[in-house]
């Protein structure tokens, strides 16, 4: 399972095991999204601007 989930259309790095309704996730096509479990990867999105999700990145959320 991936831990990470990248949703390459709005540019955004989700965490797999805190997605939530707030992420928007559903509302992306699949084959706009992608699943990777290495962080050198997660770190060569950022470099390239990709934002990790302010919803779910760090943890799991309240609400």
């Amino acid at each position: 399972m991936a831990k990470y989930l990248i949703d390459h259309k709005h540019r955004k790095i989700h965490r797999s095991a805190y997605v939530g309704d707030k992420c928007d996730l559903p509302q992306i096509p699949l084959n706009k999204r992608c699943g990777e479990k290495k962080a050198e990867k997660i770190e060569q999105l950022t470099d390239k601007g990709y934002l990790p999700c302010p919803h779910c990145f760090k943890g799991p959320t309240v609400n």
